[in-house]
């Protein structure tokens, strides 16, 4: 759990809980600290679950690879102290799936438990979590896909 980068989790804990001042901090990084960022996200979903295709079972039905990857990104936008909570429990994820299904299901404010994207104005809309922001302003800023960095 120690190679994910302090950096990174400041970054996210002086952003918080407003996508639009993440999208000002991405804005302003340079193409290699976008780059660093994504990686650390990454690295911290790893440690949540570390495959995918084996999905997390909450009441009976299985995550799908996409859900999985959803829900880790979820953990990991919560900050590290969440983060690492949920790291020590991976051998039963289910009690925080579930929280993260319902919000989902509802469209509660839990669904993103604090980011914000209201400021975010037309241009970011779609981007609903920290990860997804850095894609597209990396996107917007350099015409160019995250994955092949």
């Amino acid at each position: 759990m120690d190679d994910v980068s302090q950096w990174f989790w400041l970054v996210l804990e002086q952003t918080k809980p407003d996508l639009g001042r993440l999208a000002t901090w991405l804005e302003a990084a340079s193409r290699a600290e976008i780059e660093d960022f994504a990686r650390e996200f990454r690295r911290a979903k790893e440690h949540v679950v570390a495959d995918y295709s084996k999905g997390i079972e909450v009441d009976g039905v299985i995550f799908s690879e996409d859900g999985n990857e959803d829900f880790c990104d979820w953990v990991v936008a919560q900050g590290r102290d969440f983060w690492q909570a949920a790291v020590a429990s991976r051998a039963d994820l289910s009690g925080l799936a579930r929280e993260y299904q319902g919000a989902e299901e509802s469209g509660s404010k839990a669904a993103s438990r604090a980011w914000n994207g209201s400021a975010l104005g037309q241009k970011y809309r779609g981007s609903r979590s920290p990860r997804l922001l850095a894609y597209a302003i990396y996107d917007a800023r350099f015409g160019a896909d995250l994955d092949d960095a």
